[in-house]
């Protein structure tokens, strides 16, 4: 019984000194504690750094985004002004304006030169520019180009101050260039585009 007793007195006693040993074990020293937390404390420092390097390029790009933006919408309003003010300076289905001819006061000849009549603006609000503008005579079966440079069958002459347009303010002068056109008395019919849409106008001068 002794023996028992003994036994089981030393069974404990190895007992309590194998849980002294793992409890021991498991606890972290001061040093080891200050160490870990060294650890931790650089990697969210690292962390952090790398979040902030990554938010810094992130605002980068969304500025340099809305720079472009930015520009961009500047831009298109700029051609917008500009394609605006051309149009109101020169419109792209024909124009308003009607035209009145009357005979030259010169008599006609068998030249090639001969004055033959005189167009002014019966009502005009838009200045022309001569590049869109369609210009023929017409004698019976005949028909000649005017061209105010002087390079077709006929010559238109400006008073104007811009020889690239035909003005709302001036007189034009249709001569002959090199053709005799009308000899004595015609019936010359006028026909005038711009941008392939008739000009509303005289249709025949009768010329002598």
């Amino acid at each position: 019984m002794r023996n028992l007793a003994k036994s089981i007195h030393v069974a404990l006693i190895c007992v309590i000194l194998l849980t002294g040993y793992l409890h021991s074990s498991s606890i972290v020293s001061i040093e080891d504690t200050e160490e870990i937390q060294l650890r931790i404390y650089d990697s969210y420092e690292s962390h952090e750094d790398d979040s902030l390097l990554g938010l810094d390029e992130d605002v980068l790009l969304i500025g340099a985004v809305m720079l472009v933006v930015a520009f961009s919408i500047t831009g298109i309003g700029v051609l917008y002004v500009w394609a605006n003010s051309l149009a109101s300076n020169q419109p792209e289905s024909g124009t308003r304006n009607s035209y009145a001819a009357s005979d030259a006061s010169a008599s006609t000849s068998s030249g090639t030169d001969d004055v033959l009549m005189r167009l002014y603006w019966d009502y005009a609000e838009d200045d022309l520019n001569w590049a869109f503008v369609t210009f023929r005579l017409g004698v019976g079966d005949m028909t000649y180009d005017c061209h105010w440079d002087g390079t077709e069958e006929c010559s238109i002459g400006q008073d104007g101050s811009d020889a690239g347009t035909w003005e709302t303010s001036e007189f034009l002068s249709i001569s002959e260039s090199g053709y005799d056109i009308c000899s004595s008395y015609c019936d010359i019919d006028i026909y005038v585009t711009y941008r392939g849409i008739a000009v509303s106008g005289t249709s025949t001068v009768s010329v002598a």
